[in-house]
């Protein structure tokens, strides 16, 4: 029997370039990098990056969730051969009873590598059946919990290569909506 990808409010498994691990206090530079990076947000959320202070509240935010037992939060992907992270995935909670957000983020000179189709690979076929065993409930309301029934993710409409992923993955385009003056699309998936 395969060990168990989640114990003891963590998070942690290995592919075969990446180690896939919840985050940690150590972890905060390199989230003031990759969120503070104008490239990288180009395409994510309103297109812009992150303040400092947003960064640390948001990282604190997750941590914190790892810390309680919530295991909706976010992991660090990390490259095996330079022990350098490199990206971030988040299922963290949605806005229905049931629905888990999906986020997804890379530094630029590890992207066009395959790396975000295989953390996804894994996420997907390992991490989410383990996952699921977690209730979920709505993301910053004291909502009841229920089981994990629904993913949701949003891209922005010129972003190719996450929208490609996305439906790789069996998420459906539902609404194309705009967001902040960006065209972003949501997609859901059932699990």
């Amino acid at each position: 029997m395969a060990a168990s990808l989640i114990t003891n409010h963590s998070a942690y498994f290995e592919t075969e370039n990446l180690i896939v691990r919840s985050i940690t206090e150590s972890d905060l530079p390199f989230y003031k990098t990759l969120f503070g990076h104008p490239v990288v947000m180009k395409l994510y959320q309103n297109g812009t990056p992150w303040d400092e202070k947003k960064i640390e509240n948001r990282v604190e935010g997750w941590i914190n969730r790892w810390k309680t037992g919530d295991v909706y939060s976010a992991l660090v992907v990390i490259h095996k051969k330079d022990q350098t992270p490199i990206g971030h995935f988040v299922l963290g909670h949605g806005c229905k009873i049931g629905e888990a957000d999906v986020a997804g983020l890379g530094l630029p000179e590890y992207q066009n590598r395959k790396y975000g189709q295989e953390v996804a690979t894994a996420i997907f076929s390992r991490y989410l059946p383990e996952l699921k065993k977690f209730p979920v409930n709505i993301k910053d309301t004291d909502a009841p919990e229920g089981p994990l029934t629904e993913l949701h993710a949003t891209a922005n409409q010129q972003n190719a290569a996450s929208k490609r992923l996305l439906e790789k993955y069996g998420f459906e385009l539902k609404t194309i909506g705009d967001e902040n003056g960006i065209s972003r699309g949501n997609y859901y998936k059932k699990v």
